[in-house]
Formats: C-alpha cells, sequence, structure tokens
C-alpha cells in the first residue's frame, strides 16, 4: 500500500547532451512536481524520437515507481535492457528488480556491470544504485534495514552531491525509525547546497510526522511552502500531517489547494489514500469509486478494501464488496503481477473482511465457516509475536468475543498471552474467562477468574464472576462454593458499589435463596428473600415465597415446643398407628430453578 518516494528521482544526469538533457531534466522536474502523466508524455515522445537511448527508459520508469505503478516500471526497465543491455542505468534498473524479489545476489551482479561499463562515471552510479535500494516498497523491517545500510555503503563512494546527502538522511531514517536526529542533520546539510530547494524542508517536516511531532511538521512545510508557494508537493503532504492529527477539513482543504496546482489522475490517488489515513473511510470510498469509474488503478481497489474493513459499521452489500470486488481485483492486478503472496499486513485486512462478510451474512452455518477461514489466517499472522503490535490482538480478539465466536477470541487471547510472555491484563483475563465459559469450559474459565484476582484484588467482577461460574460447576451448590462466592463478592462492595450493581445483587440473593431451600436451611433462605425484598419491595412474588417459608418455620418451632403428653400404661402397651391429623406440616417446595447467574457486573471494576 506504500508509494515510493518521489524524492528518490534524480534531477539532473551528468554527461548528456544538452538538447537531450533539457528533455530529461523536464520529464525530471515534471516528476519532482509530482506531475507524472506529463512526465510520462515527456519520457514517450523521447523514446519514440530516439528509441536506442537507453537512459530515457530508466528515467521513464523511475517515473513509473514514483507514481505507484511499478509493473509498467518492470516492463520499461526490460525494454531498455533489450535496446541497450549494456547501459549502465537499465543494468542498475535490472538490480532493482531483483532487490524487489530480495535477491540481494543477483542484484548486485547487475550492479557490478554497471560499474563495469562505466568506470570513470562509477560515483553517480553509485548513487543510483543507493538510490533503488531505497526504492524497495515490501519487505520486513530487517530487510529494509539491511537495503539501507547498503545503500550507505555506496553512498559513501558516490559524487556526494545535494541529491546523494539526501538519500543518505531517507537511509538513516530506516535504519533507525525511532531516532532520526541525525537523518535531520542530513537533511539540512543537503539544504546548504540547494537553499531554494523546498525538498530538504519536506524531508524534515516527515520526519517530524512520524514522530508525531505534527506543530514541528507544519512549520516545516510552511518555511518550504516559503520558498516556493506552488510546490504542489508540500500542500499534499500538509493535507496528510493534517489527516494524522484528525483534522479532517483541514486535510481536504489543503488538498484541494494541491489539486488546483496538480489535479491528475495520479494526484487523485494520492488524495484517496490520503483519506484513508486519516481515517475518513466514507469519503475515501466515495472518491476511490469516482476514480475507478475513470481508469482502474490496481492499488485503489485495495485502498478502498482497506477503508472498507475500518470501518466500524457497514452494510452486508457493501463488506461483500469488499471481499469479493475490490480486494479480489487488488490481489489480481496488483499483487498477482508483482509474482508475490500477500503480506502480514494484506492477509489481515482480507482475513477481517472475510469474518465480518460471514457475519453480514445472517446464516450461522456461513459465519462458522468464514469464522474458522479468518482464524486460520489471522492466526498465522499472530504468531508472529515480534512483529505484531499489541493492537493488533485487541482489535481481533474484540471482532471475534463481539460476533460471538469465542473459540476464535479465546486462541487469540492465547496467542497474545504467548506475544506478552504468559501475562495478561485484568481486561484480557476478564475476556478470556467469558470466552470458556461461553463454550461450556467452566473449570477452566474459573482458573482464569482466580488469576485475574490473584493478579488484581480490587478487580469485583472476577468476583463475580467466581460464584456464577461456580453455579454452572455445581448446579445445586453442594459444595456451597456458589453461595460463599457471593457473599465475598458482595463483602467488597462499598455503598455506591452496592447502588451501582444493584441487579447483580438481586440475581445473587436469589441464587442464594434458592441452594439454601434445596438444602432444607429454611432460615438462610427466608434471610435471602428479604434482602431480595428490600431490593424490591413491590415483589409479590417473593414477598409469598419469603411468608410461606417463614410460616412453616413457624409451625415447625411450634410444634417443637408443644410440650408432651404423659405416657398411660394403656398408650405406652398400644401398637404405633398413623400420626394424628394435623400434627405434621409439610416443607415448603423450592420455587424452581436458580436464576441463571450469568450477568456481570459492567465488565469492569
Amino acid at each position: 500500500m506504500k508509494k515510493i518516494s518521489i524524492s528518490l528521482i534524480l534531477i539532473v544526469f551528468v554527461g548528456l547532451s544538452t538538447a537531450t538533457a533539457q528533455t530529461i531534466a523536464d520529464g525530471q522536474r515534471y516528476t519532482r512536481n509530482e506531475e507524472f502523466e506529463k512526465a510520462e508524455q515527456v519520457y514517450k515522445d523521447l523514446i519514440a524520437k530516439k528509441p536506442k537511448v537507453g537512459d530515457n527508459y530508466y528515467w521513464a520508469g523511475l517515473n513509473y515507481l514514483a507514481k505507484g505503478d511499478s509493473m509498467s516500471a518492470v516492463k520499461m526497465f526490460n525494454d531498455g535492457l533489450g535496446i541497450a543491455p549494456t547501459n549502465p542505468y537499465n543494468l542498475i534498473g535490472k538490480g532493482h528488480m531483483e532487490l524487489r524479489k530480495f535477491n540481494t545476489q543477483g542484484a548486485e551482479v547487475f550492479f557490478a556491470q554497471a560499474s563495469a561499463a562505466k568506470k570513470k562515471m562509477r560515483p553517480v552510479l553509485n548513487k543510483e544504485i543507493a538510490r533503488v535500494y531505497l526504492m524497495v516498497e515490501f519487505g520486513s523491517s530487517e530487510q529494509l534495514k539491511a537495503y539501507a545500510s547498503r545503500a550507505i555503503d555506496y553512498l559513501k563512494n558516490s559524487n556526494n552531491d545535494f541529491e546523494a546527502k539526501m538519500l543518505l538522511g531517507d537511509a538513516m531514517v530506516i535504519q533507525n525509525p525511532t531516532n532520526s536526529s541525525d537523518a535531520i542533520q542530513q537533511y539540512i546539510v543537503a539544504g546548504y547546497d540547494a537553499p531554494l530547494d523546498p525538498r530538504p524542508i519536506l524531508r524534515q517536516a516527515k520526519v517530524y510526522a512520524r514522530a508525531s511531532a505534527y506543530p514541528l511538521s507544519i512549520a516545516k512545510l510552511d518555511e518550504a511552502l516559503g520558498l516556493d508557494v506552488n510546490f504542489a508537493p508540500a500542500y499534499r503532504q500538509k493535507a496528510e500531517v493534517f489527516s494524522l492529527m484528525k483534522e479532517r477539513d483541514s486535510a481536504v482543504y489543503f488538498y484541494e489547494e494541491y489539486l488546483r496546482r496538480n489535479d491528475n489522475i495520479t494526484a487523485r490517488k494520492f488524495y484517496v489514500q490520503t483519506l484513508y489515513l486519516g481515517g475518513d473511510f466514507d469519503r475515501c470510498i466515495a472518491e476511490g469509486n469516482k476514480l475507478l469509474s475513470v481508469k482502474s488503478i490496481p492499488n485503489i481497489y485495495g485502498v478502498i478494501a482497506y477503508a472498507i474493513a475500518e470501518k466500524d459499521k457497514a452494510k452486508r452489500r457493501l463488506i461483500d464488496s469488499a471481499l469479493n470486488y475490490y480486494f479480489y481485483n487488488y490481489e489480481q492486478l496488483y499483487i498477482k503481477p508483482q509474482g508475490r503472496e500477500l503480506q502480514s499486513s494484506e492477509k489481515f485486512i482480507k482475513a477481517i473482511l472475510m469474518y465480518r462478510s460471514g457475519l453480514a451474512s445472517g446464516n450461522d452455518t456461513t459465519k462458522q465457516m468464514m469464522a474458522a477461514s479468518s482464524y486460520t489466517i489471522l492466526s498465522m499472522v499472530l504468531s508472529d509475536t515480534g512483529k505484531t503490535g499489541v493492537k493488533s490482538y485487541q482489535r481481533i480478539q474484540d471482532m471475534y468475543f463481539n460476533g460471538k465466536s469465542y473459540e476464535q477470541a479465546y486462541g487469540i487471547l492465547e496467542l497474545k498471552r504467548k506475544k506478552l510472555a504468559g501475562v495478561l491484563n485484568s481486561r484480557d483475563l476478564y475476556f478470556e474467562g467469558r470466552c470458556l465459559a461461553a463454550t461450556g469450559r467452566n473449570a477452566e474459565a474459573l482458573k482464569i477468574y482466580q488469576e485475574l484476582i490473584t493478579n488484581d484484588t480490587n478487580y469485583l467482577t472476577g468476583y463475580y464472576l467466581i460464584a456464577t461460574t461456580w453455579a454452572g460447576l455445581d448446579p445445586n451448590d453442594s459444595t456451597g462454593n456458589v453461595t460463599s462466592s457471593f457473599e465475598r463478592w458482595m463483602s467488597k462492595l462499598d455503598s455506591t458499589q452496592r447502588v451501582k450493581f444493584v441487579n447483580d445483587r438481586e440475581n445473587a440473593y436469589r441464587n442464594m435463596a434458592f441452594f439454601a431451600q434445596k438444602r432444607k436451611d429454611y432460615e438462610k433462605a427466608s434471610y435471602y428473600y428479604g434482602k431480595v425484598i428490600e431490593i424490591l419491595p413491590e415483589d409479590e412474588a417473593t414477598i409469598a415465597v419469603k411468608k410461606r417459608i417463614d410460616d412453616y418455620m413457624l409451625k415447625v418451632k411450634a410444634k417443637a415446643n408443644k410440650p408432651k403428653p404423659a405416657a398411660t400404661p394403656a398408650a405406652a402397651g398400644a401398637t404405633t398407628g398413623s400420626a394424628p391429623s394435623g400434627t405434621s406440616s409439610s416443607a415448603p417446595a423450592s420455587t424452581g430453578n436458580a436464576t441463571p447467574a450469568t450477568t456481570n457486573p459492567g465488565g469492569g471494576n
């Protein structure tokens, strides 16, 4: 989804004839200003005019890369090699194609051939080799850092001009993304060589934006516009910073300023990407579809699919189109022509769309199938714990839990536990226990809740869930663990919490009353029903139950206290008969099953 940095395109090329240099310089100027279609036309005209000049293919390829059209760039490099197989620039372009496949050894063969072809030009060629190392879009952090290191090695033996200094700054940013002070200094030094060129200042602004130092980034962009008020890329970059700041109106304003100066298809593509990055998903989808109605742009299908995946709410038709139209076309038109598989971030989004499509279907079988399929993908992505941020686990566990796919939510939580060296926070333990309980694994859930209150003795919900889980394990409370757990929970409530959790207290008292009644502990049953009545004084049904229990206990006590008559000889010798009428009293029947103890006090403390 990234686009090549436009700054990687050379301004001038030493050694060309004046007429040709001017034509190439025009193309390079258009590329620098992000007027890629104009640059493309310049190079097409030049190639048509002088088809055997190999350099033209290289610069045309770089322009394609700058606009994000890697397939056209690859074709241009290949065409250039076909015309001029020993041209050093086309050899460098061919080496870049190998770098994209992470065939460093193969790339270095082409670079060596390029250097040997024009020995006197090695400093300039070394700069170009460094550039193509830095132009690789995709790869792991380790791979890109290794490429940046190789670029630095080549730049040490380059012509050390204005552009070489900027490229060195770019390499430094990749090598140390969390501390780019050296890169900032390098951009400042580059600016000394070209004090009227706004690009070194734009580079500084980008570094500040990456560090979330947005006011500094905006200040630098204003400084760049002070050098050239019509330098279109500065307006685009300013719009992107405001998008990151979630100031959408300002972002749209500055992008419109950009489009006023540079209204072409590629600029519109960048606009759609900026809307996505700024979280303006509805506008991103709308503008993306407008653009696709004009021209099929492969990666815009992906941007729209990503935007739909990020929307909190989306109708079934939109979700289905995200998976089966937009992401499908993204794979067919953008991924496959590059000869690569989906990267982890792309698999992540595709799996989200798969699951949401299953949810939107309203069909349980489809939902279960999509839950299983998406989990297979996501578990592989999230198993790489060293490269996955904690927020990604959080997002997916919430997605599955909210969709009631508890097995999958539990699996993601266990992957998160692995990433965090076996330690989950209270919130995660809460949800892990809920997932286990929802799938009937109450004994395992109980262990998780015990872990929860051990880690955080003040996490009130944990105590409540222990009680409700015991109720699932021991429906008659034969062990007394349900009642003791409810009592422990309520003993920890202060006056405010007693009001907050009033419904859960009522539920607990009803359960304890039921269990006491089953054990024929009528005093406890009466006590707990009394607590229910304190909460609901107008609950006539509970009042009636308590009255029956109390009446029964009075009869039992009265019978126990009634003096026994003295025995007579006749009575002593009589055989035992039936009890006298009116001397026995049947116990009040229990009122039914216990109230299901499945609620929780708000999911938190």
